[in-house]
């Protein structure tokens, strides 16, 4: 058999050989340009997962915000010096005096501080008007205190007395 004879014989073995060959190499480079897109996609979808996460906690949380808003302007300041007194009361705190402060305007909120001198006969005492005072549903904070024991008081009853001077304050949120 000569050459000629022999491609004429294997001529379509041949071509279909090489057809497939071309065809296994285009397949290769679709797959790994598919496999590419696909490990992207996988990547943007981790991704928006997160960002979903995340947007989910933040509306959870701005429904905690309005709640607390709701809570901490639930109140009437004018009411306060009432509270105040009620608290000392329940506390066997006495109240000497009682000095609303101007307010102060912050820009996500409006703080109304008070000036307050008391008398305790012990720091029990006072430690529970503190505790009483702060964990109030007016939330009021106390920003300092000054306790001098009353010597004058010491002389004439045995015991001593303490002298408080408390600077409290409460908040209104802003709209």
């Amino acid at each position: 058999m000569d050459a000629k004879t022999l491609i004429n014989k294997y001529k379509n073995v041949v071509l279909n050989l090489i057809v497939l060959l071309i065809a296994v190499r285009f397949a290769v480079v679709f797959y790994k340009k598919q496999a590419a897109a696909t490990a992207m996609l996988t990547e943007k979808k981790t991704i928006e997962t997160k960002n979903n996460q995340v947007l989910a906690n933040i509306a959870q949380l701005q429904e905690t915000l309005k709640v607390y808003k709701s809570f901490a302007n639930n109140k009437d300041i004018s009411l306060s010096i009432p509270a105040l007194t009620d608290i000392a009361a329940t506390s066997s705190v006495k109240i000497i005096s009682i000095k609303p402060l101007p307010e102060q305007g912050y820009p996500l909120y409006t703080k109304y501080p008070f000036d307050l001198k008391v008398e305790a006969n012990n720091y029990h005492v006072l430690g529970r008007f503190i505790s009483t005072l702060e964990s109030h549903a007016n939330i009021y904070n106390v920003e300092s205190a000054r306790i001098m024991p009353e010597a004058r008081q010491q002389r004439e009853s045995g015991g001593i007395t303490l002298a408080v001077d408390l600077r409290i304050s409460t908040i209104l949120l802003k709209n």
